[in-house]
């Protein structure tokens, strides 16, 4: 049988790094913009966030989408556009 094993020269000559997909966690989208894992959610059912990529049980964020979302100003529109609320004043 033939050996089909690769050899790492050969891989850092011919892979071009620039091309890899980023992809992030539910955790790290939310520290992204600044909101909780629940808000995250909420944004995508609420159909004002890109969609995530499902691998089995996994969930994960294709980063140049996500960024491109943010760029376009796409996340301000999903939180109305205003800054953060101050916190509550107790009763």
């Amino acid at each position: 049988m033939a050996d089909y094993r690769m050899n790492d020269e050969f891989l850092d000559e011919r892979v071009d790094r620039s091309a890899e997909i980023r992809m992030i966690t539910v955790d790290r989208l939310a520290e992204i913009l600044g909101v909780s894992t629940r808000t995250v959610w909420r944004l995508v059912s609420g159909g004002q966030l890109p969609q995530p990529l499902r691998f089995g049980r996994n969930v994960r964020w294709n980063y140049a989408t996500v960024r491109t979302w943010i760029e376009r100003g796409d996340a301000n529109k999903a939180d109305g556009g205003t800054e953060p609320k101050p916190p509550r004043k107790p009763r």
